[in-house]
């Protein structure tokens, strides 16, 4: 009998207890510059977006990314988002999510940040009526030689 209580004690010890870790501290932009850059630069392919400035989204991409993501991949990319969701009417960043960080380059440590913002998009149904959709975008940011740096984006 005694065992048993013993036992006892030791599974619910065991399902009560555990460690508890505490949260990350939340970046915060107004104390952290890089976050700010980062902010700015995906405010800006949004904007761009939402405008149909492709020169002005594609300013904000690396030079070397251009080759594979241009203005005709705009066009069809923003096209295709319009078909199906609507226009783009307004955007909030959300929060910055934690990510474990790539090895040095040329000795150098990039500090990327996966960044997300909830976009609001307005379409009309057959009978004319409004319906807003909502989705996430994503941009992967980081700083190269001082400069903003997308690694990548996308809307989720």
């Amino acid at each position: 009998m005694k065992n048993k209580h013993l036992f006892s004690l030791l599974i619910a010890a065991w399902l009560c207890g555990g460690c508890v870790t505490e949260p990350p501290a939340v970046p915060d932009p107004a104390t952290d510059p890089q976050l700010a850059t980062g902010i700015a630069t995906g405010n800006a392919m949004l904007e761009a977006f939402r405008t149909d400035d492709a020169a002005d989204f594609l300013a904000q991409l690396p030079e070397n990314s251009t080759a594979q993501f241009g203005e005709k991949e705009f066009k069809a990319s923003r096209k295709n988002m319009i078909d199906t969701m609507g226009e783009l009417k307004s955007y909030e960043f959300l929060c910055c999510l934690e990510m474990p960080q790539p090895a040095a380059v040329n000795g150098k440590q990039p500090l990327l940040r996966p960044l997300i913002w909830k976009v609001r998009f307005l379409r009309k149904t057959v009978s004319g009526r409004d319906v807003y959709q909502e989705m996430l975008f994503r941009a992967v940011v980081g700083q190269l030689d001082g400069k903003p740096y997308v690694l990548s984006f996308g809307f989720l």
